[in-house]
C-alpha cells in the first residue's frame, strides 16, 4: 500500500488549501487545486486528463469500467486488503472530516486491442434504465482497489436495513435496476474467469451475507475474493449500524483518488507497464504478458482470446508455479542470461517472433512444466523410471535441472530408451550437485551445457555430454555417500533411498493424509548420559559423533513416532516405530539389528551407499 498513510498526511494540507485558498502549484499540493477548483485538464498532453473524485463519484457516473484482456486477476491477499481496511478505519475514527487521498487510478478511454482514433468518442457500453447511453472505460491500473471498494460497498449494502440506503448502496454496483429481459448490468466487470464468480459473491443484492453458499471458490482469485469479501463483513459486522453508516458517508464522499484518464492508444500499453499496481507490485508474469501482447500485434479478438487462455494455464499451475516457469523459460531461449529478467526474456521471444511464441511455444511449455510438476509426463516418457526422477529431483533445494527436464519433456517421438537414460544421468548429476556443492555459478554453467547439448543434439549425443558424471566426479560422489551429512541433505537422501527401496511409498503415505515425514536419528544426537546409549553401546563419544549424521544411522519416520522415540533406548524405539506397522522402507529394518552400535551404523551405511551407487550406475 505505497502511499496510503504518506498520503493521509498530504490530506491535512488538502483540506488547509481547500479553506484557505492555492499556494503556488508545486508537488503536493497540485492534487489540492485541482479538487478546489474543479480542474481536469491538468496535465500538458490533452490525451491524458486527471481529476480528483471520492470513491462516490468514482462509481457513480454513467459509465462502466472493464478490466481488459492484458490485466492479472484479482490478486489481493487477506493481507493486504486486510491493511487498506484498517487504514480506512483508522482514518475514520481518527478524523472523519479530513480526505483521505487513495492513490492513482488509470481508466482508458477506448479498447485496449481494438483502438478507435483519438476524435472517437469512447465505446459504447450499453444503457442504463434511464436510457442514457453509456461509455466503456478499460482500467488500466487500479483494478485490485476498484475490486476492494466494490466489495466493501457490497458488504455494506447488505448489511443497510434502510431501503433507501440499501437502494442508493446498490445502485454503485449496478448500472440498471431491476434486470432488463433478465440481463444484470454492472458498473465494474472483472476479466473473464472471475466475472462471474464476481457477481455472484459481491454484485447481486444480498450476495455478501452468505458467503459459503456462493459457488465454490477453486480458482486462486477465487479464494483471494472469497477471503476478503469474508473478512471486510466480519469486521462491519463488529460494528454498530450507527456506526456503518458513517463509515460508508467517509468512504463514499471523504475517500479520494486521483482519477487520470489516457485517450491516445499508443500510451496505454507503456502507462501499464510503468506504474506500480498500489498494494501489491505486478508479477513479472503480468508484465511480461501485457509486453507480449503489445509485441504480437493482436487484434482485440485474438487478444481476448489469448488472453483467457493465459488466465487458464495460470490456474492450471497455480501462481507461484505459472511464474517460475517464465524463469525457466528465459533460461531456455536466453543463452547468455544478462540483464533484467523480464527483458532479456521479452527479448528473446521477439527473436522468434512473439505472436508464434504465445500461440505454439508457450502451451507446449505449460504442458511440460505441468508435467514437471505433477510428476506425470506425456506418452511415449511415461515410464517408471522417467516418473521416478521426476519425482526424486522435486526433492533437492535447488531448481536449476528444471529448463533441461522441460526441453527433455517437449521432444516428441524419440527414443524412449535413451531418454530413460538420460533422465537417469541427469538425477544422478543434479544429487551430485547438491552433495559435493559446487559454487552456485559452476552449477549454473554445468547445466547450461547440458542444455546446450540437448538442444542442438540427439539422445545419444546428450548422453556422452555433461549430463554424465566424470570418473573423478563419481569419485567424490562415492566418497561423500559415505561422509556424515548435514541436515540439509539429510530428509533429500533418506527420500531418495525410500523411493528406491519402496517406489512410490512417501507419496502414497501423504496422500492418505499421513502426519509430517521427519528424520530419525537411530543414536540420538544428545544421549542422556545415564542411558544405555553412553555406557554400553556408545561409550567414546569421540568416536560416536561423527556416526550421528551418517546415512546408516538414519531413517524416516513419522513426526509424532519420532517425538515419542526422541532419545530413548534402541529397544524402546524399535517397540515404538514397529507399533501399527512401519511406515517407512527406511526404518523397516531396525527390528532386524540386536542392538545399535558403531559396526552396524558403518555396515548400514555401506549398505545404503551401494544401493544408490547400483540405482545410479555407477
Amino acid at each position: 500500500m505505497t502511499g496510503w498513510r504518506e498520503s493521509r498526511r498530504g490530506a491535512v494540507r488538502l483540506r488547509h488549501i481547500c479553506e484557505t485558498g492555492p499556494a503556488p502549484l508545486t508537488g503536493s499540493n497540485l492534487f489540492a487545486f485541482r479538487k478546489r477548483v474543479g480542474t481536469e485538464n491538468c496535465c500538458m498532453r490533452t490525451d491524458i486528463t486527471s481529476r480528483i473524485v471520492s470513491i462516490g463519484e468514482l462509481f457513480g457516473q454513467e459509465r462502466a469500467m472493464v478490466v481488459p484482456s492484458f490485466q492479472r486477476q484479482y490478486s489481493w491477499t487477506l493481507a493486504v486488503v486486510s491493511t487498506l481496511l484498517h487504514d480506512l478505519i483508522d482514518a475514520f475514527e481518527g478524523d472523519p472530516g479530513l480526505p483521505y487521498f487513495m492513490g492513482g487510478i488509470i481508466l482508458s478511454a477506448n479498447s485496449a486491442n481494438g483502438y478507435a482514433p483519438l476524435s472517437d468518442p469512447p465505446k459504447p457500453a450499453g444503457h442504463t434504465a434511464s436510457g442514457l447511453e453509456l461509455s466503456l472505460f478499460e482500467i488500466v491500473d487500479g483494478q485490485q482497489r476498484i475490486a476492494t471498494f466494490s466489495f466493501l460497498i457490497a458488504v455494506l449494502r447488505d448489511l443497510e436495513t434502510h431501503p433507501d440506503r440499501e437502494r442508493a448502496l446498490h445502485m454503485l454496483l449496478a448500472l440498471r435496476d431491476p434486470p432488463i429481459m433478465g440481463e444484470r448490468a454492472w458498473r465494474v466487470t472483472p476479466g473473464f474467469f472471475d466475472k462471474t464468480f464476481f457477481e455472484h459473491t459481491a454484485q447481486i443484492r444480498g450476495a455478501t451475507r452468505d458467503t459459503d453458499a456462493n459457488p465454490t471458490p477453486d480458482r486462486d482469485s477465487w479464494r483471494r475474493m472469497h477471503a476478503a469479501i469474508t473478512h471486510i463483513r466480519e469486521a462491519m459486522m463488529a460494528r454498530s449500524a450507527d456506526w456503518r453508516h458513517g463509515f460508508c458517508d467517509f468512504l463514499l464522499h471523504s475517500c479520494l483518488v486521483d482519477e487520470i484518464t489516457l485517450r491516445a492508444p499508443t500510451i496505454v500499453f507503456h502507462v501499464f507497464n510503468t506504474m506500480n499496481a498500489r498494494g501489491q507490485r505486478p508479477q513479472a508474469s503480468d508484465l511480461l504478458k501485457s509486453a507480449l501482447f503489445q509485441h504480437a500485434g493482436l487484434g482485440e479478438a485474438d487478444a481476448r482470446d489469448m488472453s483467457n487462455r493465459w488466465h487458464e494455464w495460470e490456474n492450471t499451475l497455480g501462481d507461484r508455479a505459472f511464474e517460475e516457469m517464465f524463469g525457466h523459460i528465459r533460461t531456455i531461449l536466453d543463452r547468455n542470461h544478462r540483464g533484467q529478467a523480464m527483458e532479456s526474456l521479452v527479448r528473446a521471444v521477439r527473436q522468434t517472433g512473439a505472436r508464434a511464441f504465445l500461440e505454439t511455444r508457450l502451451p507446449g511449455f505449460v504442458a511440460v512444466y505441468r508435467a514437471l510438476l505433477t510428476g506425470i509426463p506425456e506418452s511415449p516418457y511415461d515410464n517408471p523410471r522417467i516418473t521416478a526422477a521426476l519425482r526424486r529431483l522435486k526433492w533437492l533445494d535447488h531448481q536449476s535441472w528444471r529448463p533441461v527436464v522441460m526441453v527433455a519433456l517437449a521432444r516428441k517421438g524419440e527414443d524412449r530408451g535413451q531418454a530413460e537414460r538420460f533422465f537417469a544421468r541427469l538425477e544422478r548429476l543434479a544429487f551430485s550437485m547438491q552433495l559435493t556443492r559446487p559454487d552456485r555459478e559452476e552449477r549454473r554453467r554445468r547445466y547450461r551445457r547440458v542444455l546446450d547439448q540437448l538442444q542442438a543434439r540427439d539422445w545419444a549425443d546428450a548422453l556422452d555430454g555433461d549430463v554424465n558424471l566424470s570418473e573423478a566426479e563419481q569419485i567424490r560422489l562415492s566418497q561423500r555417500l559415505r561422509m556424515p551429512f548435514g541436515d540439509d541433505v539429510q530428509s533429500t537422501m533418506l527420500y531418495l533411498l525410500n523411493d528406491i527401496l519402496a517406489p512410490d511409498e512417501i507419496a502414497r503415505f501423504l496422500a492418505n493424509g499421513g502426519a509430517k515425514i521427519s528424520v530419525e536419528h537411530v543414536l540420538p544426537r544428545r544421549p542422556d548420559g545415564a542411558s544405555a546409549w553412553r555406557k554400553i553401546h556408545f561409550p567414546n563419544e569421540t568416536e560416536a559423533m561423527p556416526l550421528v549424521n551418517q546415512y546408516g544411522n538414519l531413517a524416516l519416520a513419522p513426526e509424532p513416532k519420532n517425538r515419542l522415540a526422541d532419545r530413548k533406548e534402541f529397544s524402546e524405539k524399535v517397540r515404538i516405530f514397529s507399533k501399527g506397522g512401519t511406515e517407512f522402507a527406511t526404518c523397516r529394518d531396525l527390528p532386524d539389528y540386536p542392538e545399535w552400535n558403531p559396526a552396524i551404523i558403518r555396515a548400514r551405511t555401506e549398505r545404503f551407499a551401494a544401493i544408490i551407487e547400483r540405482e545410479w550406475e555407477m
